[in-house]
Formats: structure tokens, sequence, C-alpha cells
């Protein structure tokens, strides 16, 4: 197998048309199939594609190789920019994904930048498709994807609060008894996302009562809703920026003792880039001691 029989097989694989994607790599149709039909024959003959009246479909066979190409097509990019930044003596930019503690990737950004001003970040948010292709240097999150493939370090214990709107007569409260959160109508986080979970499986635990008026996949716009008062959100102490929390208030719920554990990952056996482990080196220290107190 080719790097380029790969490409164009992930090009159709995604288009579900050889002309489709002939036209995106621009190359002839004929010429597409032909590079198709020699990486089939490079497989002792397997079937990749089956043709349909809708165009072409991925055979089992073609679906198993899909997830690897795009893994082999990923670390081949990523080699090529390595090699190319190292020649030349520039780094490229930091992959990060940041899957949780927004505000406190924003300030820890923003702190570095100041203390190394050349850097370069390419910040991604909860990009399955970026973890999924193995596409970063550094990932924060809640929890780990893959203990095998990953090195990982704890950065700390995250507390879940409740966001009601900055006009509730609650803000005077230092806290809410678990009644006081169950009596609120709920806008709560949806699908299968780690937070979502996490706070589902809690509160069915404690055997709560609650109404859920609505729910969001984003903490921003699910913020909006809690501070034009339409009800509360039990969210992570570090998800919403700055901005959101000139609009809400936030509040511990007593007796509901909901965390989630906060890691740094890292691709084991990848190299990673002296920026990208400044900032490692950097993030650590900036979270520990008094900072997340803040």
């Amino acid at each position: 197998m080719e790097i380029h029989q790969l490409r164009c097989f992930v090009c159709a694989a995604e288009h579900r048309s050889i002309s489709s994607a002939a036209k995106k790599l621009l190359i002839s149709q004929p010429t597409l199939s032909r590079v198709l039909k020699s990486l089939e024959e490079d497989l002792n003959g397997i079937q990749l594609f089956l043709r349909t009246n809708n165009g072409i479909e991925l055979t089992e066979a073609g679906k198993v190789l899909l997830e690897d190409a795009r893994k082999i097509i990923a670390e081949e990019e990523r080699t090529r920019d390595e090699i190319i930044s190292f020649h030349s003596g520039t780094e490229g930019p930091i992959r990060l994904v940041s899957r949780c503690i927004r505000r406190l990737m924003y300030e820890s950004v923003e702190a570095f930048m100041k203390k190394y001003p050349d850097t370069k970040f390419y910040t991604l948010q909860n990009d399955d498709l970026a973890i999924y292709n193995l596409q970063y240097d550094l990932m924060i999150s809640s929890d780990i994807e893959s203990r095998e493939r990953t090195c990982s370090q704890k950065l700390f214990t995250e507390r879940f609060l409740c966001a009601v709107s900055k006009d509730s007569h609650l803000t005077r409260k230092n806290s809410l008894s678990l009644s006081e959160f169950a009596s609120l109508p709920q806008i709560a986080f949806g699908g299968q996302r780690h937070v979502a979970i996490t706070v589902r499986e809690k509160l069915k635990s404690l055997g709560l009562k609650y109404h859920v008026i609505m729910r969001c996949d984003d903490s921003t716009t699910a913020c909006h809703f809690v501070s034009s008062g339409l009800g509360a959100l039990l969210v992570p102490e570090y998800t919403l920026s700055p901005e959101l929390l000139d609009k809400v208030c936030l509040l511990p719920v007593s007796g509901l003792n909901l965390t989630r554990e906060v890691y740094l990952s890292w691709l084991s056996n990848h190299y990673l880039s002296p920026a990208a482990k400044r900032y490692r080196s950097f993030l650590l220290q900036f979270l520990s001691g008094d900072h997340i107190q803040k």
C-alpha cells in the first residue's frame, strides 16, 4: 500500500462517489478507479467498495481499512510537519484539544503566550475526529481516551456547581440544599457527553425528583437560558468563560458531592515538540497551588 492510494481511498469513502472524489483530488474518474483497483490488488483482491444506485458504499473490509487509513495519513502528515519544522528551525503550532475547564484553558494559554510570545496554538474544542485520528499534541479532558496509547497526569478534581440567574433571589445564599436545587426547573446537558452522563447517574443515585425543561449540548447556550431566568444548570466549576460568569451565579449544592477528575494527556511513543513540552510543564505549574481556587 502507498500513501497516495490511501488518500484516494479515504476521499472516495468520504464522498461515496467516484466522480465527486475525483473532482476533489483533481484527477480523472478512470485514474481514481485504477488507483482503487490497485489498492484492492495489493490487499490480495479484497473488495473495498460496493456500487449502489446512490454511488458507492464501503464493504466491511473497507470500513476496517478506513479507520486505519485515516490514522496512517494523520501520522504521515504529523511526521512531515515535524521534519520540516526541525529542518527550518521553526516550531509548528501546539495542537491542543480542550474538552473541559474552558476558563482555565483560556487563562493558561494567555499567560503562556505572554511569556513565550512567538508560540502558536491550534486549539480544538470537543473535536472527536481529531482525537480519533490522533491529531493532537496535548488534551485536557475529564476522561482518558485510551490508557494504551496515551500518557496522562491528573491536574485536579473539579466540583459541579449550580448556575442560576444573577437576578434570582437565590444569589443571596451561600449554597443550595438538595431540595432547593430539585425544586428549580432544570436545564441539562444532553446526549452522551461525559458530563451529561456523570450528572444523570449522580442525580439518579440520590433519588432526586427534578424537572428538566430543556437539554442543551453547549454550555454557552445553556447559560444564556439560565441568565434569562428559565432554569438552573449543574455545570463543572471551570467550564464557563469569564463573560458567562458575568451573567450567572455559581452556587454549591449541599449534599450533592459531585466532582470529576481533570487530566492532561499526550500520545505515548509520539514526538512532542519543545513548545508542547514547555506548555505541558507550564500548565502543570499554572494549575497547581492556589490558582484554581481563585
